[in-house]
């Protein structure tokens, strides 16, 4: 059985999921084209596996799948993975600890997630380069001290106003195909 070093114990993407049970559907983490979404409506991300060092059989496992943020955390606690093909992950090398990931088929998730990945299509794009300068903006720190521990050491980032989009958009230093969005709070101070 092929091992892999679990890449996530340093990259809790986790703590960018809800916990809201009014909205199921983003309590989970989504694996598409190599990109893994995770979002709690105020703060979302889209990271690249291969920026943050996963093997390609675990990007395998992992395609067209979801996670919900309590298999994350379980998964998390493994320093090993063990990807197998039709989404198992085993946790041990005697297999006798497997999650089973769900396929976006499984219900209508990925139509929910569409607008984030389209948003990631966006970023990629070079109308990044006509971004539009605001005079204030109002952001909640906690969320970007929880995008910093996903992140794994950032030092940096370069924030983005969009026209297209009423958020923050967030460039990494270290990994260009990565990003992720942050809902401005109200601020009764902007003119």
């Amino acid at each position: 059985m092929e091992l892999t070093l679990n890449p996530f114990k340093r990259h809790p993407i986790d703590l960018c999921c809800s916990s809201d049970e009014l909205r199921p559907f983003i309590n989970y983490i989504y694996f598409v084209n190599g990109i893994a979404y995770a979002t709690d409506a105020h703060v979302c991300v889209a990271l690249s596996l291969k920026d943050f060092d996963v093997e390609e059989k675990l990007i395998a496992c992992l395609e067209g799948r979801k996670m919900s943020r309590e298999d994350f955390k379980f998964m998390c606690e493994y320093e090993w993975l063990y990807p197998q093909e039709n989404g198992k992950l085993f946790l041990n090398s005697e297999g006798t600890r497997v999650l089973n990931l769900k396929t976006l088929d499984d219900d209508d998730s990925e139509k929910k997630y569409q607008k984030i990945f389209d948003i990631y299509e966006l970023a990629k794009s070079d109308r990044i380069s006509k971004a539009v300068a605001l005079n204030k903006i109002k952001i909640n720190l906690h969320l970007l001290e929880r995008l910093s521990k996903t992140v794994g050491n950032l030092n940096s980032a370069r924030f983005i106003f969009l026209k297209e989009l009423p958020r923050v958009f967030i460039e990494f230093e270290f990994h260009k195909n990565s990003f992720a969005l942050v809902m401005p709070m109200l601020d009764d101070d902007v003119k």
